[in-house]
C-alpha cells in the first residue's frame, strides 16, 4: 500500500466548515476512486491543524488520483489552508487496524529521520519490539508504520480510545525501552497529538 499524507494549518475560525466541506464533498471524492484503502481525518483544534492521511493499494492508484483534477479541486486544503501545504507520499511497511472500529478517538503522530542504511533494521525493531509494546497497551485501538526510503523518513500514526491511554502507553516503560529512534533515529523525534475527527 501507499499513503498521500496532507498537512496543514486551517484558516482561523473555520474548522467546522472544514469538517463539514470533508463529510460532504472530499471523503465522497475520494471514495469514487477504485484502490482507495482508508482514510483518517486527525486535527488539532487548539492549533488550528489538520492532517489527513489516505491509503490506497498501490502507487497507480494514487498516481491516478492525484491526476485527477475535478477530485483535486473537491478536497478540503485549496479552500481552507492557511498557508502552505505539506503533501507528502509514503509506502505503507504496516496497518494493523483497531479490534474496535469507530472506538478510535485519539491519534499519536511520530515522525523522524532514519540514519541512512538502517531503514530496514528500523522496521525490523518496529515489528520485533515497538509493535508488541504498544499493542499490548490498554485502549491501543490500531498503527500505521509509513517510510519514505528515499528521504530516510518514517512517520508512525497510533490511535486510541482515550487521551489517557494515549498518554499512559507512552510513559510505559517498555514501549519507552523499545522505541527505535533511539536506536536508528537521526534528528530530532517530532511527535504531534490529535483528535480522531473521521476515519474509514
Amino acid at each position: 500500500m501507499h499513503a498521500q499524507v496532507l498537512d496543514y494549518r486551517i484558516q482561523p475560525g473555520r474548522m467546522e466548515e472544514r469538517l463539514r466541506h470533508s463529510a460532504e464533498r472530499a471523503r465522497p471524492a475520494a471514495r469514487r476512486h477504485p484502490g482507495r484503502h482508508a482514510m483518517f481525518l486527525l486535527i488539532d483544534r487548539a492549533a488550528d491543524r489538520s492532517m489527513t492521511i489516505i491509503l490506497w493499494e498501490n502507487e497507480e492508484r494514487l498516481a491516478a488520483f492525484l491526476a485527477h483534477e475535478s477530485t483535486q479541486r473537491e478536497l478540503s486544503h485549496p479552500h481552507f489552508a492557511a498557508g502552505g501545504v505539506r503533501d507528502e507520499r509514503f509506502e505503507v511497511t504496516e496497518h494493523t487496524p483497531g479490534e474496535a472500529p469507530g472506538a478510535a478517538r485519539y491519534a499519536r503522530v511520530a515522525a523522524y529521520d532514519v540514519q541512512p542504511g538502517r531503514m530496514e533494521e528500523r522496521l525490523r525493531h518496529q515489528q520485533e519490539r515497538m509493535c508488541p509494546a504498544v499493542h499490548a497497551q490498554p485502549g491501543f485501538q490500531g498503527h500505521l508504520v509509513l517510510v519514505d526510503r528515499d528521504r530516510h523518513r518514517t512517520m508512525v500514526v497510533t490511535l486510541w480510545e482515550t487521551e489517557e491511554a494515549r498518554r499512559a502507553a507512552f510513559e510505559h516503560a517498555a514501549v519507552r525501552d523499545a522505541h527505535p529512534h533511539a536506536r536508528v533515529g537521526a534528528g530530532e523525534l517530532d511527535v504531534s497529538l490529535f483528535e480522531v475527527a473521521h476515519h474509514e
